[in-house]
């Protein structure tokens, strides 16, 4: 029987050289596993863009931009036991999402986990066939790419939308670390963050402007929303 991952990326193609990127990406993960059935939620902000793969669906969501706020439209959109929040910038290795669920199936409490990203943590021969438990972002937390059984959100009911973009890992970190789920970085799953290496897509992506809106002042919204977060954990 074939395992089943929900994979929601989330991607705003402004232009072609953009829709490539996130077409790239869905394809790498589409050749990346043969015994997985993957099934792919694109949050797409550009209402003209659509993406024609196999069990693919682009949803072009109505809602004031928030990473997590889109992010949960798509986790609801699916239904499979393993779901996977990604960035669209990713490409994906050969048993990426098989290795992690193969640690999940025999450490049924792991809810969460990332795969390991050469682009930022190097060469990962010194580390196969370790798992390294920790909520440390950019370090054992990737946020551009989550990989989750999916009953976690039995328990924290969805992604917190406290903040914007920035901080949006850091948010997450706290979630999980407040409701004491075990969160694992896993060096056999490799997946490329490409994030600065894009070529002109770097500069394309998004626009000062948009920058400042979606990260100015988000330091204080995260510390905010984590207050929250403690506040009603206290509050059960």
């Amino acid at each position: 029987m074939k395992h089943e991952v929900d994979v929601v990326i989330l991607s705003w193609a402004k232009n072609e050289e953009l829709k490539k990127v996130t077409e790239e990406g869905i394809q790498t993960c589409i050749d990346s596993e043969s015994d997985i059935n993957f099934n792919f939620f694109v949050i797409e902000s550009n209402p003209d863009i659509s993406y024609e793969f196999p069990n693919t669906e682009t949803i072009h969501p109505r809602l004031n931009f928030g990473y997590h706020k889109f992010m949960n439209v798509g986790v609801r959109e699916g239904n499979a036991k393993y779901v996977c929040i990604c960035n669209n910038d990713l490409t994906y290795e050969k048993g990426w999402a098989s290795n992690i669920i193969e640690i999940m199936e025999s450490n049924p409490h792991v809810k969460s986990a990332s795969p390991w990203c050469p682009q930022t943590q190097g060469d990962n021969k010194d580390h196969i066939g370790k798992a390294y438990q920790g909520y440390r972002v950019r370090g054992e937390l990737a946020g551009w790419c989550i990989f989750q059984q999916r009953d976690i959100y039995e328990t924290i009911g969805q992604l917190n939308e406290g903040v914007d973009f920035w901080f949006s890992d850091n948010i997450y970190s706290d979630q999980l670390q407040i409701n004491n789920i075990t969160h694992i970085l896993v060096p056999n799953s490799v997946v490329n963050h490409h994030d600065g290496n894009l070529g002109k897509t770097g500069s394309t992506a998004i626009d000062e402007d948009t920058k400042q809106k979606y990260m100015g002042g988000q330091q204080q919204k995260y510390e905010i929303a984590r207050k929250s977060l403690k506040k009603g954990k206290q509050n059960c």
